[in-house]
């Protein structure tokens, strides 16, 4: 895993092993894992989560890729959370983006007119949200670490 903060971790590998091979492994390295783990295989891509029983809020998914190279193949693998919860962070991100061009302008209107441009404390109120929403963001990968472990497991284990 590479380390650091990073808003959707990425890892990649590669192996001696063509792509049909791999993809063979790691859909034994599914049935194998059980319903701990839940995947789904379309082509070279992979669609890995954790079993519902085991699932929570902040639990990881990863999707991989499996590409052809000289050598054999290329894993390219990227962590992320639910689509829904991705979507909300996005979402919290543009919120507070517009809220900040609005404060913004309104801030310059403000100072146009010689009066006190109070709006323009929007930006630092901004910045400091911003870091709280990629504070949680870190918070959840942190609480899903072991998780996300466990679903590269699956992965290294179909590429040995």
């Amino acid at each position: 895993m590479p380390s650091g903060p990073r808003m959707r971790p990425r890892f990649e590998r590669e192996t001696g092993s063509p792509p049909d091979v791999v993809m063979r492994r790691l859909e034994e390295a599914l049935r194998v894992a059980g319903p701990a783990v839940e995947g789904r295989i379309v082509g070279h891509h992979v669609h890995l989560r954790l079993g519902e029983t085991h699932r929570t809020y902040w639990s990881p998914h990863l999707w991989v890729d499996v590409y052809s190279s000289q050598a054999g193949s290329i894993v390219r693998g990227l962590f992320g959370p639910h689509p829904s919860v991705w979507t909300l962070f996005m979402a919290a991100y543009a919120v507070i983006g517009f809220a900040a061009l609005v404060g913004v302008a309104f801030g310059y209107s403000q100072w146009t007119l010689d009066q006190p441009a109070v709006a323009l404390w929007s930006l630092p109120a901004a910045a400091v949200a911003v870091l709280c929403v990629f504070a949680l963001a870190l918070h959840g990968q942190r609480l899903s670490r072991d998780q996300m472990d466990q679903l590269l497991q699956v992965v290294e284990t179909a590429m040995t």
